[in-house]
């Protein structure tokens, strides 16, 4: 099974999205979406904790914001 999360930040009634990169393997490239991906091992857990922390790691990632 594999595991994921997306992010939605919102401020003021707008959200943010991202623009995904053109690449040509990818069908879905060029379109916009929520900050997210794949869920690393450590937090695959259960916990609410594992899940934030994943959060706040792939948006600030994908959106070099620091939340």
């Amino acid at each position: 099974m594999m595991y994921g999360r997306l992010v939605y930040l919102s401020v003021n009634g707008k959200v943010l999205m991202v623009k995904k990169v053109d690449r040509k393997e990818d069908p879905n490239s060029g379109f916009y979406t929520l900050p997210g991906g794949k869920l690393e091992n450590k937090e695959k857990s259960l916990s609410s904790r594992g899940r934030l922390e994943s959060a706040r790691r792939v948006s600030e990632q994908e959106t070099g914001l620091t939340l």
